[in-house]
């Protein structure tokens, strides 16, 4: 054997070795009983046992190990895979060092380039298996971290109703503590000047003689007293015989003590029950629309506020957020007086809540949460056709810019005058605060305006009133005063407005609150 043959038979054989020793280095995973029967691996295993290295034995060898490789392929392990390929490998080696010994430079270049090629696939399969893990690996870290985030993702929302809740019950206790704040102002407003009048009052009668006092100091003074005998007997009369209240005292020597008036009990509550109210309708007016907020926003416009006990159940307000649009509310309460005043104070407060606070843009949502906050703090039981409680109501969002209005209601309509024609858009019917069997929500509307249009909104005090023969003024009426003076100034026509109520009370009492607003666009 020439050296050659030697080293070649010498590799064979820490070949053949390795490939049995990685055939059996996984014990505990022996491979498939169909692998170690194929008849390929069987014969490709047998060209390795002899020292026969001719290069027709290996080409016959390398059939037999393409065969084994595709088997190994679909039923083997990667171990054994790897091993039939350095097997391969192996075999174009020695053939191509057994074609460059033989001078044959092309068959040894060809199955170099082989044995190239081979050893190439065979590191793709390598860095495929381990881009494999790589991306199994990554699989499972991306599994972790969408755990990591659907939690993480719990726990926000969890601690966002938590935030949400706490919001809610700030906002309750600060509506609970703005209504008892207001009640009480409206409760001092209204007993502080009773007391304050009633302790002046005190005074000034402390301070102002009585008749007994003047006749007194009439009597104590000797120089206006004539001379005890020229006064006769028969002139004299019982000690407070003249003294009576409402009828003035006889003359003595120059001096004319006149009576003092006394004001009954029930003139005495009558003037403290007309200021208590004057108060009342202070403090009620500066919660509702301002004339500067007014003119500001809506220049040509009127509004004609009648309450028919002082303080009222209708109300006018109005905010302008900054947003840049201008929210009106014109409203009756249930009830008129200070019931409906009370209720004006409170539900007023609803609505600043909504637009300032909660940020609501919509008049249908903020209807909705006034209505829902009603509820809240009058119907806690949540009672159905409960009728003293919530108001009827028109609420408007003005855009004069963009040139449109939005507005819901709720049972009072709104009028629309243009070109001498008036249209009305009707209401809900419902009570905003009142529950029903069937809570439904408010209706959005939307209005185009033109330059000229006459909007009107009014509460229903104004055609409930009667005349002395009990007859309502009407709608109807009321239509046609509006149509045939819709082209005058609109102070000019709160006005006529005025004088045509006046004229149909005709000294009868006003039945109800009364509450008539116009705006030109």
């Amino acid at each position: 054997m020439n050296k050659f043959s030697f080293s070649t038979f010498l590799i064979f054989f820490v070949f053949i070795l390795n490939l049995q020793g990685q055939t059996g280095a996984d014990s505990s995973k022996p491979a498939p009983a169909a692998l170690q029967r194929d008849s390929n691996l069987v014969i490709f295993h047998s060209f390795f046992e002899t020292n026969d290295v001719s290069p027709i034995r290996l080409e016959r060898a390398l059939v037999f190990g393409y065969k084994a490789l595709d088997y190994a392929r679909k039923f083997g392990t990667t171990i054994q895979v790897d091993s039939i390929q350095q097997g391969l490998e192996y075999c174009y080696f020695f053939i191509s060092a057994d074609a460059a010994r033989h001078f044959d430079y092309l068959t040894a270049y060809k199955y170099s380039e082989r044995r190239l090629n081979l050893k190439d696939s065979m590191f793709q399969q390598e860095r495929s298996a381990e881009i494999s893990e790589l991306k199994s690996a990554s699989e499972s870290d991306k599994k972790k971290l969408e755990v990591q985030l659907a939690g993480m993702q719990k726990e926000l929302v969890s601690m966002a109703h938590t935030m949400a809740a706490q919001e809610e019950r700030e906002s309750r206790n600060l509506m609970i503590s703005l209504s008892v704040s207001a009640f009480l102002l409206i409760v001092l407003f209204l007993l502080l000047p009773n007391y304050i009048l009633g302790r002046a009052v005190s005074s000034a009668r402390k301070l102002k003689p009585t008749a007994s006092d003047l006749i007194k100091d009439a009597v104590s003074d000797k120089s206006v007293l004539p001379e005890p005998e020229l006064i006769k007997e028969s002139t004299l009369k019982p000690a407070g015989a003249d003294l009576f209240i409402g009828t003035p005292l006889k003359q003595t020597d120059g001096v004319d003590v006149k009576s003092v008036p006394v004001l009954s009990k029930a003139e005495k509550q009558n003037a403290k029950h007309s200021d208590s109210i004057l108060s009342a309708r202070k403090i009620q007016q500066s919660l509702f629309a301002s004339d500067i907020l007014m003119k500001r926003n809506l220049p040509d416009s009127f509004i004609l506020d009648k309450p028919s006990e002082g303080v009222s159940g209708d109300f006018c307000w109005a905010i302008e957020p900054a947003t840049g649009q201008f929210y009106l509310c014109l409203a009756d309460c249930k009830g008129h007086g200070i019931p409906g005043a009370f209720r004006s104070v409170l539900f007023t407060g609803f609505l600043n809540e909504a637009v300032a606070d909660k940020k609501l843009t919509s008049p249908d949502a903020i209807l909705a949460l006034v209505h829902e906050r009603i509820i809240q703090r009058l119907n806690p039981e949540h009672a159905v056709d409960r009728p003293k409680e919530g108001m009827d109501a028109v609420l408007c969002m003005f855009d004069l810019k963009g040139g449109w209005l939005r507005f819901s209601t709720a049972n009072n309509p709104v009028w629309l005058i243009r070109n001498g024609e008036l249209k009305e858009f009707v209401s809900d019917e419902r009570t905003v605060g009142r529950m029903t069997a069937e809570e439904k929500p408010f209706k959005l509307q939307t209005l185009g305006l033109r330059k000229g249009d006459c909007i009107y909104m009014f509460s229903n005090g104004f055609a409930k009133q009667t005349n002395p023969s009990g007859e309502k003024f009407g709608y109807k009426q009321m239509q046609e005063l509006l149509i045939s003076n819709y082209t005058l100034p609109m102070e000019t026509q709160q006005e006529i407005l005025n004088k045509a109520l006046l004229s149909w009370e005709d000294g009868t009492e006003q039945v109800d609150d009364i509450l008539v607003m116009g705006v030109r666009v």
